[in-house]
């Protein structure tokens, strides 16, 4: 875990670098794009790499206690992102029948921090107009989300986000594969009901049996084998090609420093 006022002081350290805008910059070559001034703050801290470089995908699997942002209730580190429902530039996977479907059709599309409150303060790194990096601001406007990023200590917290289970590694993906209704995440093997998971969603299954372990945007609980099909290892519409990377795994332009890698990728984009 990383504490709270260490990525606090990370974001403003990286935003003091006065860094121009690059879709997948990080900060490290004096560029970044909105989540990976998030990325590359956790990643100059230790933490590993993420699995995509994207605001949609930490939305839904890299944050706990997600809910409507509240102007008159931040907090020093806290994630602020800004919504909306039209899914038209919404990639597929995250819309039904997508890898890393959740349910949530919101298109998360941009991204800021909340590194102070009296005086507020908000960094984000963004392009608009003539403004292009890094942006500090001491109002709150069309923020609609917020919450804390996962694996950051926060102020009151024990360490424990949402059960241990968060940070599980997966035996592997499965696919929900009801008819039409949600099957029923319970908290226990034919336990009591603790929520819904949408049919054709993709969920980490965690442990195996006629009441299958799995996690599923956050949550854990167990629910039918019946409904769960394994996914198999389909590289069909995916095409394969070896990159130049800088390590981080964020970054898929030359910055120096590089070795070869071999990445999967979907419509351009790296699936790793």
């Amino acid at each position: 875990m990383i504490g709270k006022d260490a990525f606090v002081k990370k974001i403003e350290e990286i935003a003091a670098r006065k860094l121009s805008y690059r879709i997948g910059g990080l900060g490290a070559d004096g560029t970044c794009d909105c989540i990976g001034l998030i990325m590359g703050a956790m990643l100059e801290l230790g933490h590993g790499r993420y699995d995509l470089h994207s605001t949609n995908y930490f939305a839904r699997y890299q944050m706990t206690g997600m809910e409507k942002a509240d102007g008159k209730a931040l907090y020093a580190g806290e994630i602020l992102y800004r919504a909306r429902e039209d899914t038209k530039d919404l990639h597929a996977r995250y819309q039904a029948g997508g890898r890393y479907y959740t349910g949530d059709l919101l298109d998360y599309y941009h991204v800021g921090v909340v590194t102070g409150v009296n005086p507020l303060r908000i960094i984000e790194c963004t392009q608009y107009g003539a403004v292009t990096g890094i942006v500090i601001s001491g109002v709150f406007r069309n923020w609609h989300y917020g919450g804390k990023l996962r694996d950051v200590l926060y102020d009151g917290d024990t360490g424990e986000q949402e059960g241990d289970e968060a940070r599980m590694e997966a035996l592997y993906q499965a696919r929900v594969t009801t008819q039409k209704d949600p099957l029923m995440l319970r908290d226990a093997p034919g336990g009591k009901k603790t929520g819904e998971l949408p049919k054709d969603a993709v969920v980490d299954v965690l442990g195996e049996g006629e009441w299958m372990h799995v996690r599923y945007g956050g949550a854990a609980g167990y629910a039918s084998a019946q409904y769960l099909t394994r996914i198999g290892a389909d590289y069909s519409g995916l095409t394969v090609r070896t990159i130049l990377t800088d390590g981080t795994g964020g970054t898929w332009e030359p910055v120096g420093g590089y070795s070869a890698r071999t990445v999967l990728e979907e419509n351009g984009i790296p699936m790793d």
